[in-house]
C-alpha cells in the first residue's frame, strides 16, 4: 500500500509471516528510512513468534526485500538498538540466512532440538547477537511446522 502524509510517500510492505503473522515494513520513501520493527535488532536475535505464525523465512524475506529498495544513504530504523545503515541491515540477513540454512540441514537430517543447540548453528554470530537459544527454538518450530 502507498499513500502520501505531509509531503512523504509512505509505503507498507507486507510479505507475509513475518516476526509475527501481521508484520509490515513501513518506508519513508523521501527520507530513505524504513522502519522495520521487531524483524530487526542491533541489540540482539530477533525473536520469532512461531506460535502466532511467525517465520525465520519470513524475517529474512522480509529484510532482503527492504535491502532491494534501499542504498548506502538510508538509515534503517530497528526495534531494537540504534538506528543501523544498509550495511547492518545486510549483515545481519546474510548471517540469519547461513543459520537458516545450518538449521533446516540439522532438522532434515531427523536432529531434535537438544541436538541442534548443541551443534551450535549460529557459533560465530552469538558474540554479536548474544544467547542463541530463543532463536534456535524459535527457528526449529518456525521451519517445521511451515
Amino acid at each position: 500500500m502507498r499513500f502520501h502524509l505531509n509531503g512523504q510517500t509512505v509505503e507498507l510492505m507486507h510479505f507475509g509471516p513475518v516476526h509475527t503473522t501481521c508484520d509490515t515494513a513501513v518506508f519513508f520513501r523521501e527520507a530513505k528510512v524504513p522502519l522495520i520493527g521487531d524483524v530487526f535488532s542491533n541489540t540482539d536475535y530477533p525473536f520469532i513468534d512461531a506460535d502466532e505464525g511467525g517465520t525465520l523465512d519470513g524475517l529474512i524475506t522480509l529484510c532482503e526485500s527492504v535491502l532491494a529498495v534501499i542504498n548506502d544513504d538510508t538509515t534503517v530504523v530497528p526495534g531494537h538498538g540504534v538506528a543501523a545503515t544498509q550495511a547492518h541491515l545486510m549483515r545481519y540477513t546474510q548471517d540469519l540466512a547461513v543459520i537458516r540454512d545450518r538449521i533446516a540441514a540439522q532438522v532434515k537430517a531427523g536432529m531434535d532440538l537438544s541436538d541442534i543447540i548443541a551443534a551450535e548453528p549460529s557459533k560465530e554470530f552469538d558474540a554479536r547477537y548474544g544467547d542463541k537459544t530463543i532463536l534456535i527454538n524459535r527457528a526449529v518450530k518456525s521451519l517445521i511446522y511451515s
